[in-house]
């Protein structure tokens, strides 16, 4: 930081003096050597007052630049990046000095992959993407182990958001409802550089900076009873977040309110698969590292997953987590562009924070979904909806979670045998990729390491009789349809 440079003039007290009396006509020359004493001392008593007045001016100005700073790190804007507030000490020894999570000791980020040809002609829905039984890709690589090989083999198109000839291809392959991957996008890794930062996301959580201050922890205390899904909340210790807990790494979401309901209606013993718990984002990051800093790894254990929602456009304006508005606006703020190019049906942005090993049960969406992988990485499984009818989803309209398939890919042993059968095509993720995951394809996630994953959805796809190719080959809303309509 740049000090103010405040120079001491080598002008003196002694120098004005002089020039003052040297048109006095001579007049000191008759004063005598007592006279000459005295003006000497009081010179002196002149030039100490002058030193310590221009001291104390250079010293106000320094603190008052200081405290200028300070006031441009915390009440930064949406048109200026904040500049994050480091603690005193790393989480870690491994930590460098600009990052705030260490490199996992298996760290996927690193890891050397194949991508598949990248000739055009190639991607129509009869050949594209390559699709590969359940059984046969969780007996290559089991879901609670590391990857047993050196490399990976993608089956997903890789595009550059930069090359303008790259990414003509991927609008294509996005009008066609068929995934693929986009990397080299700046606000991307430009929000992935300030969420590694030492204390960033921490103070924009828990601190006063964007979001975790006390006016959001009093809305949220407000809307107590929407869910079990995760938000800030008061505490005396700060902001605190509720944060889902599963007994092991497998979660299932469910739509709290539909709880009693259910229970009352349908099954009075039905049990809640992951219960709240209390805690600051800090303290859940510095779980999370420790689990990426250890050699064992126990799927029975206690897990625990962290989600932030922040409203669209089409929703009340939520100002709490004002820092995502700003990170990855192309998510969050029209105008349409290639991530999100139906903000008329926007339902604003899901990030989740997730430590090592926690799996998302399989589930379809309605929407079509961009997934922003800003920190760490994750493996995606994608079925296409034409396996609906192997997946076993839960069909029951109360349910509360409809939608879902409560099969843990973990147990391959434990599955039917047709949904060891049904066609999938896995990709790992990585840190500043962004997936594309077309509308009612399935989906099965594994955090590989810790990560801090970001979606946002651009409404439904209703009219599909401009992707008939892809519907004949990988199904589409009438097999969802079909295979979820209660008996």
């Amino acid at each position: 930081m740049l000090r103010p440079r405040v120079l001491l003039p080598t002008f003196s007290a002694a120098s004005a003096h002089n020039g003052s009396a040297s048109s006095s006509d001579g007049a000191a020359s008759s004063s005598g050597k007592g006279h000459d004493n005295r003006n000497k001392r009081a010179t002196r008593v002149v030039n100490i007052v002058l030193i310590i007045g221009l001291t104390a001016l250079t010293l106000s100005l320094v603190v008052l630049h200081n405290a200028e700073d300070a006031a441009s790190a915390s009440h930064s804007d949406a048109t200026t990046e904040a500049s994050p507030v480091a603690p005193s000490a790393p989480l870690s020894s491994q930590t460098t000095g600009t990052e705030m999570f260490p490199n996992p000791l298996k760290d996927y980020r690193e890891l050397p992959v194949t991508y598949p040809a990248s000739d055009p002609s190639l991607d129509t829905a009869s050949t594209y993407p390559e699709l590969t039984p359940l059984s046969d890709l969780y007996s290559r690589w089991p879901q609670n182990s590391h990857l047993p090989s050196s490399t990976f083999r993608e089956h997903l198109r890789l595009f550059d958001f930069q090359d303008p000839d790259q990414m003509a291809q991927a609008r294509r392959l996005r009008d066609m409802e068929l995934p693929f991957k986009v990397h080299n996008v700046p606000e991307i890794d430009t929000a992935g550089d300030k969420w590694k930062r030492r204390g960033y996301l921490s103070e924009m959580l828990d601190g006063s900076m964007g979001s975790g201050g006390v006016e959001s922890a009093r809305r949220s205390k407000r809307r107590k009873k929407r869910s079990h899904n995760t938000g800030p909340a008061a505490s005396e210790g700060g902001v605190s977040y509720s944060v889902a807990m599963s007994e092991s790494n497998f979660f299932t979401w469910f739509d709290g309110r539909a709880v009693d309901n259910y229970r009352r209606r349908m099954d009075p013993t039905y049990v809640k698969p992951t219960k709240p718990v209390s805690m600051s984002s800090s303290a859940y990051f510095e779980r999370a590292i420790k689990k990426d800093l250890t050699e064992t790894y126990d799927p029975d254990s206690e897990h625990l997953y962290m989600t932030l929602g922040v409203n669209g456009v089409n929703q009340r304006r939520d100002s709490k987590h004002t820092f995502i508005h700003h990170d990855l606006p192309s998510f969050i703020t029209p105008p349409n562009n290639f991530f999100v190019f139906d903000f008329d049906h926007n339902k604003g942005v899901q990030c989740r924070f997730g430590e090592r090993g926690v799996t998302a049960a399989a589930h379809y969406d309605n929407g079509r979904n961009m997934v922003a992988m800003v920190v760490g990485a994750k493996r995606y499984t994608l079925l296409p909806p034409k396996e609906c009818d192997k997946l076993h989803v839960i069909t029951e309209k109360d349910h509360p979670s409809r939608r879902h398939i409560l099969l843990n890919f973990g147990d391959m042993d434990a599955l039917p045998s047709d949904a060891k059968g049904a066609l999938a095509v896995e990709t790992i993720v990585k840190e500043g990729e962004v997936l594309y995951i077309p509308a009612r394809w399935f989906h099965y996630i594994t955090s590989l390491q810790f990560n801090a994953q970001c979606n946002s959805r651009s409404g439904r796809l209703d009219d599909e009789s401009e992707v008939g190719e892809t519907v004949r080959f990988f199904g589409g809303k009438s097999d969802i349809e079909l295979c979820t309509t209660s008996d």
